[in-house]
């Protein structure tokens, strides 16, 4: 075996097929080319945040060299060191050691650092020892570094910022022209985004052919369910142009998208390039719920489609059922909505015994309104008997929360 390693450090796949995948000698490998070698320690190495606890990467050693590397001033090492120290790998979960780590390399320029940074000052709940007062304002300085340089992540972040108006003044004009610049390199949230602004007119002038076309790029490339675009069907804003190429793409999806099922609905019902078929639109509506992705949130949909007459013809007696369905599926949406119904007698025969069960169930969850409801029941007595100790308990519960309704009632009671 050859043991002059100076100068022959491969990336993993490289190290792999020269020692036909036996992973002990192409690790054993690339450490000693990187031991010796001036390197990116992470093209020989790995990056510990991708490859996890994986038998490829041995973690404490990995760590011994990056950290000998990242002493070293070597920029790809130090962000390595980071991630150690930001996922808990090899060593305890230590914040203020990834965040040193990380801006020692941001500091010499290195765009994924910088982003890194923007990350762990915004996205997660932790407050540094220093620069505490405003997070906010820091990570939107290093997603700022980040995004110049092209890192298109930090530039869908930048975007957000200004969108919300975090660590920056809100300007949707900003947020649109880096949601822009993430999107054209390829970055599928910052699609999504820039769709949602092309449909809003927020920060551009509304354009729902641009909107459908980052929504459909979007899905393309992400794999996944855009809402917006759903939401363009449901409103009737889809160009017409799209209509026959979309349904071709929705049937090839509808035995795995639930979505894809639900859009087919809304087009024959609509007659959206083809002629308006309830029948059909029905076939179409029910197979969502029997998709392999549908849960109890797909009957919630359906149950919500017959009690409003949305696409469908209304019928409370089956939205009841789906609802039930959807409750009974573990859908809080759905238990609310029957609770509500059952209470108040609404569409259908008032149910008190469900609707104690469940408002029972709510207030001793925690939920103000239930706990206030719950009071409220013990206090008139009309369907249970009166109870005022039990009633003024449950609706200072409320009343503690936060809830006005509550604490106007207790003002009242004199409590």
């Amino acid at each position: 075996m050859e043991t002059n390693w100076t100068n022959k450090q491969m990336t993993k796949e490289q190290a792999l097929a020269r020692f036909g995948q036996n992973e002990e000698k192409a690790f054993k490998w690339n450490m000693n080319a990187a031991e010796e070698g001036n390197v990116d320690s992470r093209e020989v190495i790995g990056y510990p945040y991708t490859d996890g606890d994986g038998k490829w990467w041995k973690m404490e050693e990995s760590f011994r060299l990056f950290k000998k590397f990242a002493e070293q001033g070597d920029v790809a090492a130090q962000c390595c060191i980071a991630f150690f120290y930001s996922n808990g790998k090899c060593v305890d979960y230590d914040h203020d050691e990834a965040i040193k780590w990380f801006e020692k390399a941001a500091k010499q320029g290195d765009a994924e650092a910088q982003f890194q940074l923007g990350e762990m000052f915004c996205v997660y709940d932790f407050i540094p020892k220093k620069n505490s007062k405003n997070t906010n304002a820091v990570a939107f300085k290093w997603y700022k570094k980040a995004a110049v340089q092209g890192h298109r992540y930090a530039q869908c972040q930048l975007g957000e910022m200004y969108s919300w108006g975090r660590g920056v003044k809100q300007n949707y004009e900003e947020a649109f022209k880096w949601y822009r610049k993430a999107a054209e390199k390829g970055c599928v949230d910052a699609m999504k985004e820039l769709a949602d602004m092309y449909y809003s007119g927020e920060g551009v002038e509304e354009n729902h052919d641009e909107a459908y076309k980052w929504y459909n790029k979007a899905e393309i490339q992400g794999g996944d369910i855009c809402f917006g675009l759903t939401h363009m069907y449901e409103d009737g804003e889809v160009p017409s142009k799209y209509f026959r190429k979309d349904m071709l793409r929705f049937k090839k999806e509808a035995d795995n998208k639930w979505e894809a099922c639900y859009r087919l609905g809304l087009m024959y019902h609509n007659g959206f390039g083809v002629k308006p078929n309830d029948k059909t639109a029905l076939y179409w509506y029910k197979k969502m719920i029997t998709n392999p992705s549908g849960s109890d949130y797909t009957m919630q949909v359906l149950a919500h489609m017959y009690y409003e007459g949305d696409g469908i013809n209304q019928s409370y007696e089956e939205a009841i059922k789906w609802y039930k369905r959807a409750a009974n599926k573990g859908s809080i949406t759905a238990q609310l909505k029957l609770l509500d119904l059952w209470y108040k007698g609404r569409e259908v025969k008032p149910d008190f015994r469900t609707a104690y069960k469940w408002i029972k169930y709510w207030a001793e969850e925690g939920v103000d309104e239930y706990q206030y409801k719950f009071g409220v029941l013990y206090l008139e007595g009309k369907d249970l008997k009166k109870n005022r100790k039990k009633a003024i308990f449950w609706i200072k519960k409320a009343a503690e929360q936060g809830y006005k309704p509550a604490q106007k009632k207790l003002a009242k009671l004199g409590e």
